[in-house]
């Protein structure tokens, strides 16, 4: 369920928008995108976006079963259970902040991704506290580069500020 905009079975573009205290009874993200195996949303392009605190026990974006998502200029700042959870066959994350976020309990990070591909370029994050991690990216494919990590945080301490559960490319950390 979304507190601010729920995308089910359809494919969307969000720009400039800002998300701040959405709250539902049982989740809250600021944007959720739903397909299924069958029937995945095609893309979901979130841009320019601003996400503040909310959620129940969630994390602000949540996107499920898409064959493309990409964040391009968005900040993401004190959400309290993690910035984005992304679950596509091509992820892009270009552009984006994430300040003082907090992770789901001792679960993976402030942005947890499992994708085909994953591409994750110029992001900063500063002061986020993590499960696991701050960033997870699980990826057949996955590519970083240009980002910066400072000042993050790990309860349980066990993959440091990057998680990678697959092989990755890195350049210019």
């Amino acid at each position: 369920s979304g507190g601010g905009l729920e995308l089910d079975y359809v494919s969307a573009t969000v720009e400039r928008c800002t998300f701040t205290n959405n709250t539902a009874w049982n989740t809250g993200y600021a944007i959720a995108g739903h397909g299924s195996a069958t029937s995945p949303v095609n893309a979901v392009t979130v841009l320019s976006c601003q996400f503040g605190a909310g959620g129940y026990s969630v994390p602000a974006l949540n996107i499920t079963n898409a064959a493309k998502v990409e964040v391009v200029s968005c900040e993401f700042s004190r959400c309290r259970f993690g910035a984005m959870e992304l679950n596509a066959e091509d992820t892009t994350i270009k552009d984006c902040r994430f300040i003082l976020n907090n992770g789901r309990g001792d679960g993976y990070g402030v942005v947890d991704i499992l994708s085909a591909k994953a591409t994750i370029q110029r992001c900063a994050a500063f002061e986020n506290v993590g499960g696991q991690s701050v960033f997870f990216i699980k990826a057949d494919d996955a590519f970083l580069s240009d980002c910066l990590l400072v000042d993050n945080n790990l309860r349980t301490g066990y993959l440091g500020a990057l998680g990678v559960g697959s092989a990755v490319q890195m350049a210019g950390f």
